[in-house]
């Protein structure tokens, strides 16, 4: 009986400016930030990518792939559904900033 080949490794990631961008957003609501999101792959976002692939139980490294980014979107569903069931805002509040009318 003939062995089925092993399917071919997914394609690499293109890791862009955009990508960069939606892993630091993401890194950030599930309390890994590191820092504005930028689009710069730098140290910071380098120390969180490392601190969440450990605690994620992922491959260690720096580097953002395929499973990064599936891990962050399914921790950041999960901290989102904790959210509404502990009736936390999934966003913070927006506050009334108060008018004041300035004088001549």
């Amino acid at each position: 009986m003939p062995t089925v080949p092993p399917p071919p490794p997914p394609e690499p990631l293109v890791v862009d400016r955009k990508v960069i961008i939606r892993v630091q957003y993401l890194l950030e609501q599930v309390g890994y930030g590191s820092g504005n999101p930028d689009g710069v792959l730098g140290k910071r976002t380098k120390q969180s990518i490392v601190a969440f692939r450990r605690g994620a139980g992922l491959p260690p490294g720096d580097m953002i792939d395929e499973r990064l980014i599936e891990a962050l979107e399914l921790a950041n569903q999960q901290q989102t559904a904790l959210r509404r069931t502990e009736g936390v805002p999934a966003a913070a509040p927006r506050v009334p900033v108060e008018r004041v009318p300035l004088s001549n």
